[in-house]
């Protein structure tokens, strides 16, 4: 196991503070070359009322240097986070291998 790193923008003004997930080492080794390439992972708490009842976690996987954002999960603040982070990191790694 070990940490990945996420920059969280923190209500109400965006505040960036860095925070991180345990997970497996494969999702490690993943997260380190996107970040090698360019690319930044980043968690923002959406608030409940905004979109729905109960409070919602983005996640991001975007290039540095682009406004677009690449890669999202969206996803109820809960037990099923780790499981979008797995998602978000697996899917961003497919894309840099087949570029």
């Amino acid at each position: 196991m070990g940490k990945i790193t996420f920059i969280q923008y923190c209500r109400p003004h965006g505040k960036k503070q860095f925070t991180y997930i345990e997970l497996e080492d494969e999702y490690c080794e993943m997260a380190r070359q996107l970040k090698q390439q360019g690319y930044e992972l980043a968690v923002e708490l959406v608030p409940a009322g905004m979109m729905c009842a109960r409070e919602m976690v983005s996640l991001t996987c975007q290039l540095d240097s682009d406004d677009e954002v690449g890669f999202i999960e969206l996803v109820p603040n809960d037990a099923s986070v780790p499981g979008a982070v797995r998602r978000l990191i697996d899917s961003a790694h497919q894309f840099i291998q087949g570029r």
